[in-house]
């Protein structure tokens, strides 16, 4: 009788075991949090941005680099058109000597003024024919443009000869001088100052930089997006939690990248910016997102 109550306690051993097992694997499910992740969207936008600016007024005369593309910090991507600058630099040179060299005299040439006064309109009329030339050749020389240049040639020599002989008093003289040699700066400058220069490293957006466009100084005529490190911005699904240093897997065309949260979330977004020194992806790209969370327990809730 003994001995058979042995043998069922014994038979039923394993049933006890396995019971066992099961109840400890509840126990886990319902107490210890487990590990999911929760499906949602993100869209890659630069850290930094930074505005292009134009150095100084001016047509632009080529730009060197299309919208869209990499630039390199200190890259030209446009140029100034400076034509006009150089054509006027000789006779603008030769007017400052001339009146340096002019002796001043006592009293004017009444009956040359008429003279001086036909000069200048003569020589203005060249200007802006020369200004209008130069810009129909777009950097080439054309027949319209050489005959520009001569008449605005003759034009500053007749108002020099014109000046010569009405004379100048000392403050006629110096304030003519001012003039030229601000003129003769100034076109100076335009020459020096043809560039405009990428003000740092990424991808170039172009706002205005047109060939053929007038520009204002420090108008904001592009911006280059540091692609170096990008941040993806985390739709948060109602009702989930994010917090500092949880992880994120971006899935994109290009593979699968595990990021972590730099803050908690604020709103319904979170921020997560990684390294992209390879320039692997862009901004503005768009995919999915499998946020990283641990399942909170049946009973700690």
């Amino acid at each position: 009788m003994f001995t058979q109550e042995i043998k069922r306690a014994r038979s039923k051993r394993p049933l006890y075991i396995a019971i066992g097992f099961i109840a400890l694997i509840v126990v886990i499910v319902l107490i210890v949090p487990m590990p999911f992740t929760v499906k949602s969207t993100f869209e890659l936008v630069p850290v930094t941005t930074v505005d292009v600016l134009a150095p100084r007024a001016g047509a632009i005369g080529e730009v060197t680099v299309a919208s869209g593309g990499v630039v390199a910090k200190g890259a030209v991507i446009a140029k100034y058109d400076i034509a006009a600058a150089e054509q006027q630099l000789p006779s603008l040179e030769r007017e400052v000597e001339k009146l340096e060299a002019l002796p001043p005299v006592a009293s004017p040439n009444p009956k040359a003024k008429a003279a001086v006064t036909k000069a200048e309109s003569a020589l203005a009329a060249a200007d802006l024919a020369l200004e209008k030339a130069t810009t129909a050749a777009k950097g080439k020389q054309t027949p319209a443009l050489a005959t520009a240049k001569k008449k605005q040639e003759a034009a500053t020599a007749a108002l020099a000869k014109a000046r010569a002989a009405i004379g100048l008093t000392k403050e006629e003289r110096e304030a003519q001088l001012t003039a030229a040699k601000s003129a003769l700066q100034a076109a100076k400058a335009q020459v020096a100052s043809v560039n405009v220069y990428a003000p740092a490293s990424g991808v170039l957006t172009l706002a205005g930089l047109e060939q053929g466009k007038e520009v204002t100084k420090d108008a904001k005529v592009g911006l280059v997006e540091d692609t170096s490190k990008l941040k993806a911005i985390v739709k948060i699904p109602a009702g989930e939690t994010i917090v500092k240093g949880q992880g994120v897997e971006l899935v994109v065309p290009q593979g699968k990248y595990r990021v972590l949260f730099d803050a908690d979330a604020k709103g319904d977004v979170a921020e997560a910016m990684f390294d992209n020194a390879k320039g692997e992806l862009t901004s503005g790209l768009k995919g999915e997102a499998n946020i990283e969370g641990t399942q909170r327990s049946i009973v700690s809730r």
